[in-house]
Order: C-alpha cells, then structure tokens, then sequence
C-alpha cells in the first residue's frame, strides 16, 4: 500500500466526505448549523483541501490559492494518516484562535461520521442512516478512485491508457450519481456529478451490486452479463476504472 496515496485518500475522500455529510444529515447539519468558516487542510505532497462551512452547509474547494480562516498543516503523508486514525493532530499555521471550531463542531462531525461508519454493537442504524451510508460509501469510493488514478504507481499505469473525457457512475435505485473528469491522464472528481465532457457511464442495478464490485466478491464482467452493471459510450475507459475499482478496494476495504 502507498503511503502517499492513503493519505490522499484520507484527505480528499475520508475528510472531504463530511461535506455530503452536512448536506445530507440532519444531526450533522444541526451541529454546524451556526458554523461560518473555512478550513484547509496542507500536507506536504498533496494537494490543500479546503472544507467551507456555512450555516448548515457545506461545500470543498481544492485549489492552491484557496484562502482559509483556519490553516493546518501536516508535515507529511504519514501525518495525515495518523490524523485520521486519531493518534496526531494537525499543526495551526494561520487562524489559531478558531481552533474551537476544530476541537468542537468539527471533531463532533467526524465522531458522527465514524458513527455511520463504524456503528457500535449495541447501536442499530434507522433506515435513513443506512441510506446515508451507501450515499458516502460511493462518494468515498469515487472519490477514491481519483486519487488512485493519480498517486497510486499501479493506478498511475493504468490512467496513461485512459482517453479524455468525462465519467459517470450511476446508482438510480438510489438516487446517486457521480463524475469525474479525465483530463491528460489525470482524474478529477466532480461531486456535482456534472462532467464537462461526459464520455464514458457505468450503472449499477442496486447499492448491493456496486458493493460486491468494491468489496470484490463479484466480477464486473459477470455482472455486465447478468444485466446487473450497464455500460456505454467510450468502453475501453470503463474497462480500466473496472481495474481501478479493484485498486480502490485495496485501499478501503480492511
């Protein structure tokens, strides 16, 4: 496993997943609902991310010139790992006196997060919780891919036979649908699910079919025949994500 591709994607899909997260729970938009700020993330060797929250709200940006009120840095990859698995904090380079909102709002974000993800023994999802979680598992999944495609030395090998152009992955039965954008072998993830130039789409039948393609239990191909998985426009791309998606779940799944 690459360190540098784990802390990317512990960056730009683990973190950056509590924006879907306010936009689309309850509790978690209640908890930030008198939250005006913006906070980004610099790590050495990875692209900032900015998480911008606006009373209930929120959105990314991950551009470089991006301005924050609150500035953390962390000093490599492995730092940004050992942020998310909770034994590092990362260091304020500008806007120290808003680190209320990290210590408060912000870490009752992640515990929420964590909570879907990893809910306790004696706790049970509601059914809008589990349909949450399927909605940040493929946020978190294609998100992922990107940062696969782009970091990744296998996933890097395989985005140099992609062709330009946008891809879609679809969940219709429920309601998801994300893009990102290939652009000289380099992936972007649009969250907005709007690629400037759609090119490639893949639609899986149900949130249980595009599980077992993450988790590795089925085969992609199998699942194209058994009318599980539909594909169109540009197919070679699809058949190199479907590679990357393997890639993926060395990364996500224990």
């Amino acid at each position: 496993m690459d360190t540098r591709t784990l802390a990317s994607i512990n960056l730009h899909a683990i973190l950056r997943s509590c924006v879907p997260l306010v936009n689309n729970d309850p509790v978690a938009r209640n908890i930030v609902k008198d939250s005006d700020i913006s906070v980004r993330f610099d790590a050495a060797g990875i692209t900032p991310l900015t998480l911008i929250f606006d009373h209930g709200t929120a959105r990314s940006e991950t551009s470089n010139s991006s301005k924050a009120d609150l500035r953390l840095g962390l000093v490599s990859p492995e730092h940004v790992n050992t942020m998310i698995a909770g034994k590092s904090i990362p260091v304020p380079i500008w806007g120290a006196r808003h680190m209320s909102f990290l210590t408060g709002p912000f870490t009752e974000l992640t515990d929420r997060l964590s909570y879907i993800f990893q809910t306790p023994p004696n706790r049970v999802l509601t059914a809008e919780e589990e349909n949450l979680k399927t909605l940040l598992t493929a946020y978190i999944v294609f998100a992922s891919l990107c940062e696969v495609a782009n970091t990744d030395p296998i996933g890097q090998e395989l985005a140099n036979t992609l062709h330009d152009g946008g891809l879609t992955i679809e969940i219709p039965s429920a309601d998801m649908t994300y893009a990102c954008q290939i652009k000289d072998h380099h992936l972007t993830f649009s969250p907005d699910d709007s690629p400037l130039d759609p090119l490639s789409w893949i639609t899986f039948d149900s949130k249980e079919t595009f599980q077992s393609v993450l988790d590795g239990s089925a085969d992609v191909y199998a699942l194209i025949g058994l009318g599980k998985i539909a594909i169109r426009g540009y197919v070679p791309n699809i058949n190199v994500v479907s590679k990357m998606l393997r890639r993926v779940s060395h990364y996500l799944v224990p």
